[in-house]
């Protein structure tokens, strides 16, 4: 996401309206094998600042007209970003997420805040504790979540 950042210092991504949808939609236009497939599963991963992104997306429209199947969290879930995510369009969608947050820290208060407007069953929920921390998390998130597993059934 970091070539469409408009604020490198608040690292705003994906502001402009539908700019997501554009981005995944030239990035599947430059591999060829991809455009020959029938069904593309889109799987967004945002770790820490990532999840600010996540949100731009949702608030812009671009998001929620790719239409991802998963999307994972990795201690992502910092002030309001995943309640507006949500908000904006996610609850309206049959998405797939995961949520990998390390207790005790700010991550969690959103996740908890987020906890009482969800009710979907399409939402895991991992907390962490230490040996994890923020980078570790980052780094092996994609291992920790199964859809890997899922996307080969």
């Amino acid at each position: 996401w970091s070539v469409n950042v408009s604020n490198i210092d608040a690292r705003h991504a994906w502001v402009k309206q539908d700019s997501f949808k554009t981005f995944v939609d030239s990035a599947i236009a430059t591999a060829p094998e991809l455009m020959k497939k029938k069904n593309i599963r889109v799987i967004i991963a945002g770790h820490s600042r990532g999840g600010k992104s996540i949100s731009w997306a949702a608030r812009t429209g671009g998001l929620c007209k790719v239409n991802p199947d998963w999307i994972i969290w990795s201690d992502a879930t910092y002030g309001s970003w995943l309640a507006d995510a949500w908000n904006y369009c996610l609850k309206g969608l049959p998405v797939f997420m995961e949520i990998f947050y390390l207790k005790n820290t700010g991550t969690q208060a959103s996740v908890k805040r987020f906890e009482k407007i969800n009710n979907s069953k399409l939402v895991d929920i991992h907390a962490l504790s230490p040996p994890w921390y923020h980078g570790r998390i980052g780094r092996e998130v994609i291992y920790m979540s199964d859809f890997i597993d899922k996307l080969r059934r």
